[in-house]
């Protein structure tokens, strides 16, 4: 029996954002606990935007942070550039089974 690596492991990435402001562009297998664990320690409101599942997570977020670096504030947490709400609204249309506020999204 093959055991797979944390790198091999499905999961997802997600899009939590902070009020109207940061974005965080995220990986993980369980995105409500990881908004609650996130919502725990911050005194704005957290909304998750959308998610998408993906066989690497880890990767893909690399990936994602690369292609937003010039947005990057801290971390893992982006301004809301345009580019990076286009993504977002892209994947809310490709996923319309997912429920997210993304509307809430601000330019």
């Amino acid at each position: 029996m093959m055991v797979a690596t944390k790198s091999q492991r499905k999961g997802c990435i997600y899009f939590i954002q902070c009020a109207t402001g940061p974005i965080k562009i995220g990986h993980g297998t369980n995105v409500e606990y990881r908004l609650s664990n996130l919502q725990m320690g911050n005194p704005n409101r957290l909304t998750l935007l959308t998610w998408f599942p993906c066989a690497d997570p880890q990767q893909t977020e690399v990936e994602l942070h690369e292609r937003f670096t010039a947005h990057r504030l801290r971390g893992e947490w982006f301004s809301p550039a345009p580019e990076l709400v286009e993504l977002v609204r892209q994947i809310h249309e490709a996923r319309r089974d997912v429920v997210c506020d993304v509307l809430q999204l601000s330019l």
